[in-house]
């Protein structure tokens, strides 16, 4: 049995719990069990909607040391012999005492401290060895770079035709959108005559704060071109109908690669900044930066690149063809490969 202990709310969103969601996707398909392990039941409906097993451990999703002895308790029960982990919140000792009960695969952003791991992955674009030279458990394996980015099935083999005309514009902030970006970006955008030919179809989020998604219904009833997406089971199918996307940052942008999705991306988190500024970098997406530094400025820069790629079909081609060199969709079967390949070796 494989356990994946993982979180989703209204602070930190879906990004954890669904990349996970990629791995035992793949996981299962190679005829080992999964189950999720959560703090709360945020989760619940998402999980439950994507058929997985999953325990509640009633706990503070913020403080993982508290949880050890339920959790430790809960791995000796269900003979979890590998435990998946999630999370930013995870702490030196929490890592060190798990680690005692059983193999580990952890799936990093920040680089925090030396993690007690036996797998550790990190798909960042520009993330290398050296990262992680420092470490005094030699025996650790490192998955590291874009190949293993965790997508879901429908992101695998998918591709796009770049139109001459864009038609079909995407926006999306995750699971949550605590900024009103997309909201503010509507409002824009009905009232721009250069932007009034194009469909915008907005994805809501399971922590959308509720007056902004009342809004947003309203400006839907209002202007035939605004189109909303609630609780979304096709996401590469909406994508692959679009000619340009608006995307925040996470894993939502490794899907619109593999869908080879011209893309804006922008952070309004501090652990998106890094993975914006490198597919800017590397010409990939165009970039806004952290638009939490200058809201108003942030969407203007974004309603001028959304009119600029509208009038590129070269620098959309361009990006497109950037992205799907950049990621094939098959990470999250290479990871499963290699976490199951722990139960192949000692203690």
């Amino acid at each position: 049995m494989i356990g994946i202990r993982a979180d989703a709310n209204g602070i930190i969103a879906s990004g954890h719990i669904m990349r996970c969601i990629a791995i035992a996707e793949q996981i299962e398909n190679r005829g080992e069990s999964a189950i999720f392990i959560t703090a709360d039941h945020f989760s619940d409906i998402l999980l439950d909607e994507k058929g997985y097993n999953h325990s509640c451990l009633e706990c503070d999703w913020q403080d993982k040391d508290l949880e050890l002895n339920t959790l430790s308790e809960f791995i000796q029960e269900r003979n979890i012999t590998i435990l998946l982990v999630d999370s930013y919140q995870v702490t030196k000792n929490y890592l060190e005492a798990l680690h005692k009960l059983v193999k580990i695969a952890y799936i990093d952003d920040l680089y925090q401290f030396e993690y007690s791991v036996d797998l550790l992955i990190n798909y960042a674009i520009e993330v290398n060895e050296s990262a992680y030279s420092g470490y005094s458990d030699v025996s650790m394996k490192l998955l590291l770079g874009p190949k293993y980015t965790p997508l879901r099935k429908e992101f695998q083999n998918n591709n796009i035709q770049i139109n001459s005309e864009v038609k079909n514009v995407m926006i999306t902030t995750g699971g949550s959108d605590n900024y009103h970006i997309a909201l503010r970006l509507i409002k824009r955008i009905t009232k721009m005559n250069s932007l009034d030919d194009i469909c915008v179809h907005v994805i809501i989020g399971g922590f959308f704060d509720g007056a902004d998604v009342t809004t947003l219904e309203k400006l839907c009833s209002d202007y035939k071109n605004i189109v909303m997406h609630k609780d979304i089971k096709n996401m590469a199918e909406i994508m692959l109908q679009c000619d340009i996307a608006v995307s925040a940052g996470g894993t939502t942008l490794a899907e619109l690669c593999s869908c080879g999705i011209p893309t804006i991306c922008f952070a309004i988190a501090s652990n998106q900044q890094n993975g914006i500024n490198s597919y800017g970098k590397h010409g990939i997406m165009s970039s806004m930066g952290d638009v939490r530094e200058n809201i108003n400025a942030g969407v203007d820069n974004i309603i001028s690149q959304i009119e600029l790629l509208k009038n590129s079909q070269n620098i959309r081609m361009q990006y497109s063809q950037k992205a799907r060199e950049l990621i094939d969709g098959d990470g999250a079967g290479r990871i499963a490969d290699r976490i199951l390949q722990l139960n192949e070796t000692e203690n």
